[in-house]
């Protein structure tokens, strides 16, 4: 009967610990809200730029304070929404399976950095030309 109990309440914590939801800590706070894409440089050259008004896109990406995520693209049917995971100015995407086909925009590994708290860049992490992203806080 103890082993019972033991094992019951093993069970019960696993549960609670694999559903736990994942907030944006404090140092992560200044992600949350709307961001608007302005332009992206990078690839084989280093110095390629690309615009919404050079590709035909705009692409905003916005966090909220429980970890979940939401990319739009205009001109697409790409939609992108999940949960994030955060470490060490690592973003990692993680799209929930019902969303549509995955936003070739980002890679599911991102590096960045915020500056002043209006300024977002995203670099691709494991890829050999990578672009660098740039996003103002939009609200």
């Amino acid at each position: 009967m103890k082993t019972l109990y033991l094992t019951i309440g093993l069970a019960v914590l696993i549960l609670i610990t694999a559903c736990s939801k994942t907030k944006l800590k404090n140092e992560y706070a200044p992600l949350i809200g709307k961001w608007k894409w302005v332009y992206s440089i990078g690839g084989e050259s280093g110095n390629t730029l690309l615009t919404p008004t050079s590709t035909g896109r705009n692409y905003t990406v916005e966090f909220c304070k429980r970890g979940n995520y939401k990319i739009c693209a205009s001109n697409t049917l790409r939609n992108t929404n999940g949960r994030v995971k955060i470490e060490n100015n690592q973003i990692t995407f993680m799209p929930n399976v019902t969303s549509s086909k995955k936003n070739s925009f980002f890679y599911n590994f991102q590096r960045f950095h915020i500056d002043t708290n209006d300024t977002l860049m995203l670099v691709d992490l494991g890829i050999t030309e990578p672009f660098w992203k740039v996003f103002i806080k939009i609200k």
